[in-house]
């Protein structure tokens, strides 16, 4: 008959095993503090939903370091982590003022219709006062100062009247413009109703008639003040502004926009 060797070590050394694993863990899923300069309390709070969310495992606020953290094991030892990864967000800190906060909450609540493709999740799950504390403590942040944008300019380039510069246009229309403004150009876009005032019904023919390209443009480009409609001189070249204005007019005229739909001559 064989006899079972109880060794009570075994099971000392295994809870210690457990027990700096979970050390470990602890330190990976724990992001680092968000600090801020003297902020409102709606922006102190809004610093507490960012950092509840992991909200910096994606974006910078105020040059913040990749994770580093000390973690402190049974046996006695201190052992240094440090794991660092790429932001693939935009960075916060040039966001301040950047965007108005109806354009900031139709953001959270709906990522892709603001802009195609965003790989960020939707927060229309937090209560708005989190919603609204989280706008604050974004917009409260020290943007740093950069220089002046060139892509502005004071002449309209020369974009052929071809069904393939109108596919062009379209195709930046609907990543940029389209969740605002709505595929249809009508204004009802999937985050038209958050924004005050709403957007530029752009099918209204008698308000596009009295619009020039001037104008068009500049408001493309720079955006309007006292509306939700940014500038887009940072992100577009002049050409796909153009590209833009080009596809945007035919809003107005719906037999023109169905032949260059259909290939058709116009």
């Amino acid at each position: 008959m064989i006899r079972k060797t109880y060794r009570p070590e075994l099971l000392v050394v295994l809870f210690l095993g457990l027990f700096a694993a979970g050390a470990l863990v602890a330190t990976y899923s724990q992001p680092p503090a968000v600090v801020t300069d003297a902020p409102t309390s709606a922006a102190q709070r809004g610093a507490r939903v960012f950092q509840r969310e992991r909200c910096l495992f994606c974006h910078s606020v105020r040059d913040a370091p990749a994770v580093s953290q000390r973690v402190i094991f049974p046996l006695g030892y201190v052992e240094r982590v440090v794991w660092q990864w790429r932001r693939n967000g935009p960075d916060l800190n040039q966001m301040a003022g950047e965007r108005t906060d109806d354009w900031l909450l139709a953001h959270f609540v709906q990522p892709g219709s603001i802009v195609a493709g965003c790989p960020m999740p939707s927060y229309a799950h937090l209560p708005d006062e989190d919603l609204h504390d989280l706008i604050a403590f974004i917009q409260q942040a020290q943007r740093p100062a950069r220089a002046a944008t060139s892509n502005v300019s004071n002449s309209i380039p020369i974009v052929p009247e071809t069904r393939e510069s109108y596919l062009a246009g379209r195709k930046i229309y609907e990543i940029y413009c389209a969740g605002c403004h709505g595929r249809e150009g009508n204004g009802a876009g999937a985050v038209g109703h958050l924004l005050q005032p709403e957007p530029r019904d752009l099918t209204d023919a008698a308000w596009m008639r009295k619009r020039d390209d001037d104008y068009l443009l500049r408001i493309i480009a720079q955006g309007k003040p006292n509306t939700a409609m940014p500038g887009y001189a940072t992100t577009l070249t002049v050409r796909e502004q153009a590209l833009v204005l080009y596809y945007l007019k035919f809003f107005a005229d719906p037999s023109a926009r169905q032949a260059m739909e259909e290939g058709l001559a116009r």
